[in-house]
């Protein structure tokens, strides 16, 4: 049980709409009784591939797996697949035309013919995440109350599809940005008490990381002494 999480703005969020819409965020903030505890932007690209490393590996993991029977992951059917496009497999993804359907815990899927493509969204989520201009805006947040993160969640965000006046939670308002998509949607939070533990030391543990990075950048850019 973690009274912490994570919470981030991805990179398609752009600056401009965060202007707009973090009033709205600390609104729901505020009415689900959580506050920000910290918070860091994460900008070079070779560190938000790091985050997201980390904070999605599970989901990483099973878009890598190799084909076994009638299931092959998201990575391995793009090497396999002839005329296989990762943008186009990310688009058959979010089309309203193709339910979204899984089989557990970071294990969505994508029905082609007979086979069914596990987190086809992971290789192009991936490199937009990446190499998009836009930062990762980091905050560890804590909650007042022992409301598991697994209510707070789907309250706070709302469900990624919105429909018209029946939408919910920020990505009703955020579903209004040119750049939002059911996957893009422009906010991350904790799914469950035990993610909420997990992701937070994970961002620890980047954090440190880092820091060692950047202390070892330092000390190998003093000119060497001469005794």
């Amino acid at each position: 049980m973690s009274d912490r999480a994570l919470m981030f703005l991805k990179p398609e969020f752009t600056p401009e709409d965060r202007a707009r819409y973090f009033p709205v965020i600390r609104h729901y903030l505020d009415a689900y009784g959580l506050s920000i505890e910290a918070d860091c932007e994460v900008l070079a690209h070779d560190e938000k591939e790091a985050l997201f490393d980390r904070v999605y590996s599970k989901l990483l993991k099973n878009a890598r797996q190799p084909l076994s029977g009638k299931v092959i992951g998201g990575y391995a059917y793009l090497k396999t697949a002839s005329g296989a496009d990762e943008e186009q497999l990310f688009h058959e993804w979010i089309s309203p035309q193709n339910p979204a359907l899984r089989t557990g815990e970071d294990n969505y899927y994508l029905q082609k013919d007979d086979l069914r493509v596990v987190n086809p969204f992971c290789p192009y989520q991936r490199r937009l995440f990446i190499e998009s201009q836009g930062s990762a805006h980091l905050f560890i947040i804590s909650r007042n109350g022992a409301r598991p993160w697994a209510e707070i969640k789907p309250l706070f965000q709302g469900a990624p599809t919105q429909t018209g006046g029946q939408g919910s939670g920020i990505r009703s308002h955020l579903s209004q940005c040119r750049w939002y998509t059911p996957t893009t949607n422009g906010l991350h939070l904790s799914a469950s008490d035990h993610d909420a533990l997990w992701e937070t030391n994970e961002v620890m543990e980047f954090f440190m990381e880092r820091r060692r990075n950047k202390h070892e950048e330092r000390t190998h850019s003093y000119p060497a002494r001469t005794f």
